[in-house]
């Protein structure tokens, strides 16, 4: 199974960590894209979840929200595209992650998500 360093290594500057964290060699058991508000009964636990922020990205009470559903599902990556919504982490994310064992990565804006390498099992 493939991890969030090997994918960090393999996309290069196309999915790097955000400022101040670092790719860590969780295993990535798939890579899910979503806006909702809440992705989380769409999600096993170990994906890496793209998101632009649409849906938290307006307080820190709503991004906190966010990352305590991620983090009681599971979910150990996130990566955030850079775009229409955000251009960086939102202040609130900082604080709420700070108990979250996760790794943060950027997608530049216009990058197609299908240069995810799908995992693999093993």
């Amino acid at each position: 199974m493939i991890t969030l360093l090997q994918l960090g290594t393999e996309l290069g500057r196309s999915f790097y960590p955000a400022s101040g964290t670092t790719f860590r060699a969780n295993p990535v058991t798939g890579v899910h894209i979503s806006e909702l508000a809440d992705p989380t009964p769409y999600l096993e636990g170990g994906e890496l979840l793209l998101t632009t922020g649409m849906s938290f990205a307006d307080t820190a009470e709503a991004s906190t929200e966010y990352l305590g559903r991620l983090a009681a599902h599971g979910i150990t990556s996130l990566g955030l595209g850079l775009g229409p919504w955000l251009d960086e982490f939102p202040p609130g994310w900082r604080p709420a992650a700070s108990g979250w064992a996760s790794s943060w990565g950027w997608c530049p804006m216009r990058f197609p998500s299908s240069r995810f390498p799908a995992p693999t099992g093993g």
